[in-house]
């Protein structure tokens, strides 16, 4: 398994190590901010993000907008919370460009 930590987690031009075996399309990514600590975790279409951060109301709503406007399909969703922050699991599917 490769890993790769990073803070831009958009940024595709992940290094490959040159003596590391292929084992197919997975990249890990973990960004920490004072905002939001957020982990993704690609493998070939499927996509597991977890973003933990600071309740707002409004916060999920407009997370899945975001994640369906970069082509994201949300296939399950778990949210856990406590009174102060809250922790957003994904299980996403990339979709395909035609």
């Amino acid at each position: 398994m490769r890993e790769f930590k990073s803070r831009n987690i958009s940024d595709n031009s992940v290094p490959k190590p040159a003596m590391e075996p292929d084992y197919g399309d997975e990249v890990n990514a973990e960004s920490k901010s004072g905002a939001a600590e957020i982990e993704v975790n690609v493998i070939n279409s499927h996509v597991n993000l977890k973003i933990q951060c600071s309740r707002r109301v409004g916060q999920v709503v407009q997370a899945i907008v975001t994640l369906e406007s970069f082509r994201l399909t949300v296939l399950h969703l778990n949210v856990t919370s406590s009174q102060a922050s809250v922790l957003y699991s994904f299980n996403l599917k990339m979709e395909r460009l035609r």
